[in-house]
């Protein structure tokens, strides 16, 4: 899955500048950016200005499948936006719910700073 991570750090300032847009494809990066960004509730009626500075300070990773986005327990600072692929949310060991593509957990987290949220 391919998720972004957003620490309460980068979520309280958002000051990293938006790059400009140089080429059709950084134009459409840029544009799928957005649509993730919009997709979260959080964030849904956020300024154009707020939303370049989340987009700025987001940071994209890789995980592969059955690699751990975060563990149960572990002290979490961030949020996470699904950008492609699923994120199976373990509780316990228990599968309790799947999430793909526009989907985010650990906004909690991101805003209270909470254990294992």
């Amino acid at each position: 899955a391919r998720v972004a991570v957003l620490t309460s750090g980068q979520l309280a300032s958002a000051v990293a500048p938006h790059a400009a847009v140089q080429s059709a494809e950084q134009a459409a990066n840029c544009a799928k950016r957005i649509f993730l960004v919009k997709k979260v509730p959080l964030f849904r009626h956020l300024s154009q200005d707020q939303t370049e500075k989340v987009l700025g300070a987001l940071q994209f990773g890789r995980h592969a499948k059955g690699e751990y986005v975060i563990r149960q327990g572990e002290s979490g600072d961030a949020m996470y936006m699904i950008a492609r692929g699923e994120v199976t949310v373990l509780i316990n060991g228990n599968a309790i719910r799947t999430q793909g593509r526009n989907g985010c957990f650990g906004e909690r987290a991101a805003l209270f700073v909470e254990e294992g949220s």
